[in-house]
């Protein structure tokens, strides 16, 4: 069985012709990564990517259960938003630069809090409950699904935190294999 991101790599190399003439990168593509890399490198005083990996997940779990409330889903969202100032602020006491786990764990830690907040913000724009997750109103009574206006993509812009949808297309490979 192939998974979401086997198929759309599947579909993507059958759309490039085999030695296709691609678009060159723009020449300071890399820039942002290195820059990232270098801020890390800076030492000095920082923060523990660890701590910060903590904080990230308490926040996902007030809001983010299978049981969700829209105060504490928006009060994990400005949570997460205010971390990302202490993700910024992560440094590397050690800069080695062979087989450095704290490296890694910090590259993590960005990445880690863009998925979260990814999946707060998007949980925090439904107004309704959709598989396993059930949004409750405030007297305690299950949300309904809601097809009609939320059988949406969820979308979340990082620069912004901003959300959007778009539509979901039924059939296709999705539709071809049931479990």
């Amino acid at each position: 069985a192939r998974v979401f991101g086997g198929a759309a790599g599947a579909h993507m190399a059958a759309s490039v012709p085999p030695g296709a003439a691609l678009p060159p990168l723009p020449a300071d593509a890399l820039e942002p990564t290195f820059e990232r890399l270098n801020l890390l490198e800076a030492g000095g005083a920082g923060e523990d990517a660890h701590q910060v990996q903590d904080d990230i997940r308490r926040a996902v779990g007030v809001g983010a259960g299978a049981l969700r409330q829209r105060a504490p889903l928006a009060e994990g969202v400005q949570q997460l938003a205010a971390l990302r100032a202490r993700v910024q602020a992560l440094r590397l006491r050690d800069a080695s630069r062979i087989f450095n786990m704290e490296r890694v764990l910090a590259l993590e830690t960005d990445s880690l809090l863009d998925v979260a907040q990814a999946t707060l913000a998007s949980a925090a724009a439904r107004a309704e409950s959709r598989g396993a997750h059930t949004l409750t109103a405030e007297n305690g009574a299950p949300v309904p699904r809601d097809d009609a206006r939320w059988r949406v993509h969820t979308l979340w812009w990082r620069e912004d935190g901003q959300t959007g949808s778009a539509p979901v297309r039924v059939g296709g490979a999705a539709q071809e294999r049931r479990f």
